[in-house]
């Protein structure tokens, strides 16, 4: 039984990585939810999650990189090297130019690379799920998980991802964190705390008002630079609001009156 849990589950995992991008989003969910109804079952019937052996030492295959993360891999440490101390958002950038402007004949080149790439990445991943147990693949998707999201915010970071800006009291605490002696941390912060709240709304509007202008100024940034990382394929770092209003293309509103009717005219 162990044995048929094992190869049915292995069948479902091969079939989405191989699949998954040309399957519809309802149906990549229902695959989803049957491996891990099949994983819950098998830890049912089998060992427990928390007694579980650990991941063996293979290694998960990597999802090849799309061909402009190849190029700029090969090109920017010989650009850091050219220009020391730059920024990495500036470096994308100079980078994402130098890309739009290169020889179709190197982009081509670099397409039939990861199209090899990809295709020893699929037959890794099938030797992988072969040899991997159903309590192993549990673990694996919990230890995805937990990942995803501190990667996704580090790869962010990496690409030059806009801070956000502080509001109205974090503008005030800036102000008067430069007028800090040798007061302890914490107490100073509770002393400008108290004071903040004792402070009129007039008192608090030009913090409110930079504020503001921050907020206007980030929402600006954000959107340039999920347009650039669309512009580089990097559509899973775009928010899904995002992603919907800068694919799709804008409607015109016809503003033109309505010409008057005969009768309309006639009443006139």
């Amino acid at each position: 039984m162990a044995a048929t849990m094992v190869r049915r589950l292995c069948n479902k995992w091969n079939y989405i990585f191989l699949n998954f991008k040309q399957l519809n989003n309802g149906h990549q969910q229902t695959l989803i939810n049957q491996v891990r109804l099949l994983s819950l079952e098998s830890n049912h019937n089998g060992q427990s999650k928390e007694g579980a052996p650990p991941l063996p030492n293979l290694q998960k295959p990597k999802f090849p990189s799309n061909v402009f993360f190849m190029y700029l891999s090969q090109v920017a440490p010989d650009m850091q090297k050219k220009n020391p101390g730059i920024q990495r958002k500036e470096l994308i950038s100079k980078i994402a130019k130098m890309w739009k402007e290169l020889d179709p004949e190197v982009k081509s080149q670099l397409s039939i690379q990861r199209k090899e790439m990809l295709e020893k990445y699929k037959q890794d991943m099938k030797t992988f799920l072969e040899n991997i147990t159903p309590d192993q693949i549990s673990q694996l998707e919990t230890k995805k998980l937990k990942n995803t999201a501190r990667k996704k915010k580090l790869e962010r970071k990496s690409l030059g991802h806009p801070k956000k800006p502080v509001g109205a009291f974090g503008n005030f605490v800036r102000e008067k964190f430069s007028e800090r002696t040798d007061e302890p941390v914490a107490q100073f912060f509770k002393h400008i705390s108290d004071q903040w709240h004792t402070m009129s709304d007039k008192e608090k509007e030009p913090y409110v008002i930079k504020a503001e202008e921050g907020k206007a100024s980030y929402k600006e940034q954000i959107k340039n630079w999920e347009k650039e990382m669309m512009s580089l394929g990097r559509f899973d770092l775009v928010r899904k609001g995002s992603l919907v209003e800068l694919t799709q293309p804008k409607t015109r509103k016809n503003t033109r009156r309505n010409k008057p009717t005969i009768e309309e005219d006639e009443k006139k």
